[in-house]
């Protein structure tokens, strides 16, 4: 399912330095260094950095394209907006955690289907992926 998100599951990125999901390799070093890198390229402010896992997710007007650059970084969202959940899957251990993740994602593709660029879908899709996983946990 090629479509739009930024996460990640884009967000799905962000759930590393959650406790409640499980990643195999180094993905929160992954994040971490890809996180700090964008923040420097973005000129974003570090100090949104304890706001990105949390549900009330920091504005657009804060954040610059922070989102877009941490999640195409790993390649889970083109210059077109769209999202490679299967990339995403690849950090995830547990099949539970993994269909929680695959459905917040295809909730928050629907919820973001009007956004202009990558970067606006990027942060659009964090801001509803955090909004859904988050009040889960």
């Amino acid at each position: 399912m090629k479509t739009l998100l930024a996460v990640l599951v884009i967000s799905t990125i962000s759930l590393v330095s959650s406790s409640e999901f499980k990643y195999k390799g180094k993905p929160l070093e992954q994040l971490i260094e890809a996180r700090n890198k964008c923040f420097v390229s973005e000129n974003v402010d570090a100090s949104y950095l304890d706001k990105l896992d949390q549900i009330e997710y920091p504005t657009r007007d804060e954040i610059q394209c922070h989102t877009y650059c941490v999640l195409s970084s790993f390649k889970i969202i083109n210059d077109k907006g769209e999202v490679f959940p299967e990339i995403v899957m690849k950090y995830i251990k547990e099949p539970v955690q993994q269909k929680l993740v695959i459905d917040t994602i295809n909730t928050c593709i629907l919820r973001t289907k009007k956004s202009e660029n990558a970067c606006d879908r990027a942060h659009q899709m964090q801001a509803c992926f955090n909004s859904i996983i988050y009040k889960k946990n």
